[in-house]
This record gives C-alpha cells, structure tokens and sequence, in this order.
C-alpha cells in the first residue's frame, strides 16, 4: 500500500526503485526526484530497535544526504492506534531521520 501510495505522488515526475532482497544493505524504497534521492526504510515494529537509525544512517552516507524516513509498521492487535501511529524526528550521526509509526 505504501508503495502505491507513493507512486501516486510521484507519478511522472520521479523514479522509485524496491529493494526486495532481504540482508543485502540496500535501503528499502529509493526515490530519485530532481537531482536528489529521498530513501525509505521500512520495519516491522519487533525489527525496529537502535541498530535501524544507524542502518539508515549508512544508506544516507552512501547517497550522500542528510534525511531519510523510517516507516514502522506494528501488527500486534492487543495495541490501541494511539499507540501504533505516531511522528517523531529522531537525529543520528549528523543525519534526520522521520520516524512514522503505523
């Protein structure tokens, strides 16, 4: 859904790139749009944890910029959604990451 959503938005104008192959150090969801790459990595709420920040962090340093989006998706059914969704801005290693719960 989160892929289609963005292309939606980006129709036309911009080039979304899917990593599917699990492990391999390549983010999620690259978007290449007007000179600049908008990189997406996407966890499973029991997979997000310190070492996410710092994954990104690296794939930020490899396009050599300076923000990227953590989206975290939380499957467990016992959770109210004022607890799954949630924006917050978090900063490692001189990069921004927005993390958005869902």
């Amino acid at each position: 859904m989160l892929l289609a959503y963005l292309q939606k938005i980006v129709n036309g104008g911009a080039i979304i790139d899917r990593q599917y192959a699990e492990g391999c150090g390549a983010v999620d969801i690259s978007i290449r749009y007007k000179g600049r790459e908008y990189l997406i990595e996407v966890k499973l709420e029991y997979s997000y944890n310190e070492n996410s920040l710092s994954q990104l962090a690296s794939y930020l340093d490899n396009a050599d910029e300076k923000e990227g989006w953590l989206v975290v998706f939380d499957r467990n059914k016992n959770k109210s959604w004022d607890d799954k969704i949630y924006i917050k801005t978090e900063q490692f290693k001189n990069k921004t990451t927005t993390v958005f719960g869902c």
